[in-house]
């Protein structure tokens, strides 16, 4: 505790304090109810010695007994207090501040850091005060005419600093949403600005509420305590991401069983193709589709994703179209005459490639005289009038003169050499067979055109000179050539 000494009709300054918890102040040590509590009590003009009782307190804990506290007064009459403030505020990092006390009958002004005792820092009507922290503090001053000092005035320094702040300097958000920006501070008060040097602010608050937003904007932030404002603003962007347009063909026709590449472009972000409509299942991201063997028609939807403003779902709907088929048999006529049959009919156009000299021809069921004997791969592409085309080869081979050891084990003819007539042996049975005896010289020298129940058939050829001959049969899509020898007759 701290007592004081005064003079008469001026006010005491007392003083208790404590290591933990509070100072009540009673009017005496029988009290059960404090009349104050603190750790100064400013009493009243005093005339006489005055005693009170303090006791400390912590929570429900409180000290041993009741203390003395007593303000002395002496019989000598106390100037009249100095004429000054009694409180101000001032910013940390506003500098010094000047405090003027002045007294009427021009007695001494003295200045103090303790409510009562101790020496004076300053003796001037004048004080500067810097602060050093932020909070509260006082200081005191008085007027002394040489014997008696007047009562000690107590001036409250609140000294304020601006907030400190956290901040997301970049808020993202979609075209059309709401903006939610907000500053983050413990005390104080934020201004919002719409431009840097903006005098008057557009909001006051920590959260700032922008709806249906369709463009981005950069605000300014100022943060501020009272008459302590921060000495710079600090930006904070709104960014508004825009939807993607997408652009791409609402429907494409395309060749049944071929493969198609779906495209598509977006004004904003990447694209993501679904094969749902709830958009469930995604299939690939990027400005392509690529579909394999499309057998049906068939919707594709897709989305615009610009840093996670989703548009809304395109359709894309593919439409099939027949193909063609250009499959195709054939069947040798006669010495290197064949006939070539598609398989099914009146699709459109049908265009036959021989592989022989360049030479084509179009029908759904033609002849064709080869030049000489080969193999051929023979090409027929059909297509139809919506563009869509089917091709087919099939392989021919032709052989005559120049061939004699072309002899195959599905084919026997015995007796070999023989008289007028012979016999043929084939593993294939139930079969139509062309039967062709060719001379040296490539004509046919007999043509019979037969149907083989067993596989066994007898050739009469009586007419043929005697000499070597091929014989040749034509058996569906086979040429099976073997040569043969006439004896001459007796």
């Amino acid at each position: 505790i701290s007592d004081d000494n005064i003079c008469l009709n001026s006010r005491a300054n007392l003083t208790a304090t404590t290591n933990v918890g509070i100072i009540n102040w009673f009017v005496d040590s029988l009290a059960s109810v404090p009349f104050f509590t603190g750790n100064i009590y400013e009493t009243s003009s005093l005339t006489s010695d005055t005693t009170m009782y303090v006791q400390a307190q912590n929570f429900n804990c409180t000290s041993n007994g009741k203390v003395k506290i007593t303000a002395h007064v002496s019989v000598d009459f106390a100037p009249q207090i100095p004429n000054t403030i009694t409180d101000t505020s001032l910013c940390l990092l506003g500098g010094s501040i000047n405090i003027k006390a002045t007294s009427t009958n021009g007695d001494t002004i003295r200045w103090f850091n303790t409510p009562s005792g101790g020496t004076p820092v300053k003796i001037d009507e004048n004080f500067t005060y810097t602060p050093i922290n932020e909070g509260q503090s006082k200081i005191y001053v008085e007027a002394f005419d040489g014997r008696c000092a007047s009562s000690r005035l107590s001036i409250n320094l609140n000294v304020k600093h601006f907030p400190k702040i956290s901040l997301e300097p970049l808020n993202e958000i979609c075209e059309g949403d709401t903006a939610s920006l907000k500053v983050a501070a413990l005390k104080g008060n934020i201004n919002w600005y719409a431009n840097q040097n903006d005098i008057v602010p557009v909001f006051s608050g920590f959260e700032l509420y922008n709806d249906l937003t369709t463009k981005s904007h950069t605000f300014f932030v100022e943060p501020f305590d009272g008459a302590c404002i921060d000495t710079q603003r600090y930006a904070i962007e709104l960014l508004v991401n825009p939807y993607g347009k997408i652009s791409t063909n609402k429907t494409i026709s395309t060749c049944r069983n071929k493969n198609i590449t779906l495209t598509a472009s977006s004004t904003y972000g990447s694209i993501t193709w679904y094969d749902d409509i709830d958009l469930t299942n995604a299939l690939t991201t990027g400005n392509t589709l690529n579909l394999m063997n499309v057998e049906a028609d068939k919707s594709y939807w897709l989305t615009s994703n610009n840093k996670g403003c989703i548009s809304a779902a395109e359709k894309v709907t593919i439409k099939t179209i027949a193909n063609t088929d250009a499959t195709f048999d054939f069947q040798i006529l006669g010495w290197r005459n064949v006939q070539f049959l598609a398989r099914k009919g009146a699709q459109g156009t049908y265009k036959w490639d021989f592989e022989d000299a360049g030479n084509t021809k179009t029908g759904e069921n033609i002849t064709y005289i080869f030049t000489k004997d080969g193999s051929y791969n023979v090409r027929l592409i059909v297509e139809n009038g919506s563009g869509c085309h089917d091709t087919s080869y099939r392989l021919i081979t032709l052989t005559t003169v120049g061939l004699e050891n072309q002899i195959l084990s599905a084919l026997q003819a015995f007796p070999n050499p023989f008289n007028n007539q012979i016999n043929v042996q084939l593993s294939d049975k139930n079969k139509f067979v062309t039967f062709e005896i060719i001379d040296l010289s490539g004509r046919v020298a007999q043509l019979t055109e037969v149907y083989s129940n067993n596989g066994l058939f007898t050739c009469n050829t009586t007419k043929l000179a005697a000499g070597t001959y091929f014989l040749r049969l034509l058996v569906g899509d086979e040429v099976i050539t073997k040569k043969i020898i006439k004896l001459a007759t007796e």
